[in-house]
């Protein structure tokens, strides 16, 4: 009994830390398991990439075999993909990815992954 009242006594005192803590926790967990999922994709050879940052931020840099669909366009001319492939988003750092891997889930694609930040990706595929 006296050890759960310490273990209550702990949990107030420290709410903030053990908050922080697994939200650090959780997204180095995203993290990873996000690389993984890309990299299994990526080993099948069956898969789309899409480039949803804008249009001159793929000009100044992209990576070769890549669709652009800004997220902006993402409604209008999502039909551009397969939805029986795998499609691997990325943007910048992965906000708007994110946004555009849910976009397509709920348009019906089945195996989407989003990779983050295009120079992360870019990182990946180098070392293939």
């Amino acid at each position: 009994m006296f050890y759960m009242q310490e273990l209550i006594q702990f949990i107030r005192h420290n709410m903030v830390f053990i908050i922080i803590s697994a939200f650090v926790l959780w997204r180095v967990y995203r993290f990873f398991k996000s690389k993984k999922e890309v990299e299994k994709i990526l080993n099948s050879n069956d898969y789309q990439l899409v480039d949803v940052r804008s249009e001159g931020e793929f000009l100044s840099f992209s990576i070769p075999n890549s669709v652009n669909i800004p997220i902006d366009r993402l409604a209008s001319d999502y039909e551009k993909l397969d939805k029986n492939k795998s499609v691997i988003v990325y943007c910048a750092s992965g906000g708007r990815s994110a946004m555009a891997k849910l976009h397509l889930q709920r348009l019906g694609f089945k195996n989407v992954v989003n990779a983050g930040g295009v120079h992360a990706l870019s990182r990946i595929l180098q070392r293939r």
